[in-house]
């Protein structure tokens, strides 16, 4: 017998005494709990941690999603020429502003720019979006663009350079943070759009933002000293609050604003523990430590969702559901490149994200649905 055969021979025995399919994953191709290797071997005995099968999980359309309509029916959605991922400039792909139907399955675009375009929101009447545009990678400007594309407005001055967040309240006034400490109350049916500027000074970096319509107040978090911290504001007194210091990105307040969402790094470590306060009592409870991220309440408010990895290196990310009346959480997702936000369906059917994967040097995105 010869030396190739026999090395043949035992590496095919050695194939299926191993069992050989994990060899032969798409590491591109997101996986569900339906796949039992989705479940990691130490947390199946965890008494904190349940699995379940989900109910369905599928492709919707191409592109990054960016906001749903209250309705539940309606996606706004961003769609970038295919790109290279070594390329360094973001002007050489045309991004197109769209709106995608679930019932019908129908893109509708209604604007198309060299310039980058993200974090795009319904306003609250729904029959337009505000949207950020940016040349650079860095400075953002803020639009409004009716639903049929006809109708386009800058509500941004020019030396407002915004990173990369806004929020919008039921009235359509928008709030928005530059990254020379200015905060901006504007709305785009105001003369001029702009109601009202807050100086804080230069050595505020201003990443997130938030309107509390309970208290009337603005909570923001802010880069100063080089570190990240989460904020209140009074509008009316001008009265800066430090309420937790060195955060991580992202916080979520649940609907009725008696609990906030946030995290914090864990000193010499690269690790983050995600806490839920009661904004009531201030009183903070442990959720997860690891690498958690852009956690949200469920519609109920009974579940928490958000991002984990095990490796803080590796860019695949799974989907973790914390309920807060068991005090358990499930995986049910794993082996995701996440492109944009998680968001629920408002009528309940289920989450909806992007993901993003590279064929043949390119990087494509595309909307997906999860029932579970």
């Amino acid at each position: 017998m010869s030396k190739v055969l026999k090395f043949f021979i035992i590496m095919t025995l050695t194939l299926f005494s191993l069992g050989c399919t994990s060899l032969f994953i798409n590491q591109e191709k997101p996986k569900t709990v339906k796949e039992k290797s989705d479940t990691p071997i130490e947390q199946k005995n965890n008494k904190d941690t349940d699995t379940d099968k989900i109910q369905d999980f599928k492709t919707l359309t191409s592109g990054i999603i960016s906001d749903i309509s209250s309705s539940g029916d309606t996606i706004a959605l961003v769609i970038q020429d295919d790109q290279n991922k070594d390329s360094l400039s973001q002007q050489e792909n045309k991004n197109t502003l769209s709106l995608y139907y679930l019932k019908n399955q129908k893109i509708r675009p209604i604007l198309s720019s060299r310039s980058n375009i993200k974090s795009s929101k319904f306003d609250a009447q729904e029959t337009g979006l505000y949207y950020l545009e940016n040349i650079d990678a860095s400075d953002s400007q803020l639009y409004w663009i009716d639903d049929t594309g006809h109708k386009k407005i800058k509500i941004s001055s020019s030396d407002h350079f915004i990173s990369s967040n806004f929020y919008l309240t039921p009235n359509n006034d928008v709030y928005y943070g530059t990254k020379d400490g200015k905060i901006i109350q504007a709305n785009k049916d105001y003369p001029n759009y702009i109601i009202s500027t807050i100086n804080l000074g230069t050595n505020y970096n201003i990443q997130q933002i938030y309107y509390s319509k309970k208290k009337k107040i603005i909570v923001f978090s802010a880069y100063k000293n080089e570190q990240l911290n989460l904020y209140t504001l009074d509008p009316k007194t001008k009265k800066i609050n430090l309420v937790i210091s060195k955060i991580a990105p992202d916080f979520s307040f649940s609907k009725n604003e008696d609990n906030l969402l946030y995290t914090t790094v864990i000193s010499d470590s690269n690790k983050r523990i995600l806490w839920l306060m009661n904004l009531r009592n201030k009183n903070s409870v442990k959720i997860v430590e690891g690498f958690p991220h852009k956690a949200i309440f469920s519609s109920q408010e009974n579940q928490i969702i958000y991002l984990d990895k095990t490796d803080p290196n590796n860019d695949l990310q799974n989907i973790w559901v914390y309920d807060l009346e068991k005090k358990k959480k499930k995986q049910i997702a794993s082996n995701l490149k996440i492109a944009s936000d998680i968001y629920w369906n408002p009528k309940g059917e289920g989450l909806l994200f992007s993901t993003y994967d590279t064929t043949e040097n390119q990087l494509h995105s595309r909307v997906y649905l999860l029932k579970y």
